[in-house]
């Protein structure tokens, strides 16, 4: 059981390390994108229409200028199928937008609208389970002690489904990802170091696993540790899947 397994792991890498472990799974980490079509709505907006490879499809309104043709919200439909058909889902979340090179200035930057809304529904597809252990060992690091009233956000924040899978979104494939103070995105975590890694079933990406203490950590003993966690949980799970 993936989720048991990533419990007793976070456990185990919490003990060692003696700060706080994460660790999230991937939603549908099969699920890829079919096609994409922009449709007219009103004069002010459009529809986004992602249909996915299990015949699910998602709709998102987005703004739009009433200057747009139905010809044009052709060609950027077909440019945003170019760029999403047969991804996977957690995949187009990571890549850079199409150049939409060819389009006129107004439609070129309603591409880039439309895009960021064909972004949004795949991340809203994304979610997975949510595991945390060991937010006791934050509490003893006497850099907290002084405020215990934020420590208590930032932990309640590490406990968000939405903010652990933004966090835990930037190691790129094969990579590990260290965050340290100000790296991090939002204000709430910029008192913490984050170390983070992802993990695999045979080369499905399936989820990530960190640690979550303070900036003067011993990095040189914790990245080893989360890396092994990490590649412990691939091992595992591709031996489950074989």
């Amino acid at each position: 059981d993936l989720e048991e397994l990533l419990v007793e792991t976070c456990k185990a890498l919490s003990s060692l390390t003696r700060q706080m472990s994460i660790g999230a799974t991937l939603d549908e980490k099969k699920l890829g994108v079919r096609s994409v079509n922009i449709s007219a709505v009103t004069h002010e907006r459009a529809l986004a229409t992602v249909v996915f490879s299990n015949g699910i499809v998602e709709n998102r309104l987005i703004p739009a200028k009433p200057s747009l043709t139905l010809g044009d919200l052709h060609v950027i439909s077909a440019e945003l199928t170019r760029a999403t058909a047969g991804r996977k889902i957690h995949a187009i979340n990571r890549i850079a937008s199409p150049t939409f090179e060819g389009l006129k200035p107004d439609t070129r930057a309603f591409a880039a609208t439309a895009w960021k809304g064909v972004k949004a529904i795949c991340k809203s597809m994304t979610g997975g389970k949510v595991v945390t252990e060991g937010a006791q060992h934050l509490f003893a690091q006497p850099e907290f002690q002084r405020d215990m009233a934020a420590l208590g956000d930032v932990i309640s924040a590490l406990a968000s489904e939405e903010m652990v899978h933004e966090v835990l979104e930037e190691p790129k494939e094969g990579g590990t990802s260290v965050k340290i103070g100000q790296e991090n995105a939002r204000s709430i975590l910029q008192g913490l170091a984050i170390i983070s890694s992802r993990f695999y079933a045979g080369t499905d990406e399936v989820g990530a696993i960190a640690i979550a203490g303070p900036t003067r950590m011993r990095y040189s003993d914790t990245i080893p540790l989360v890396e092994t966690a990490a590649k412990a949980l691939s091992e595992a799970l591709s031996r489950m899947t074989r």
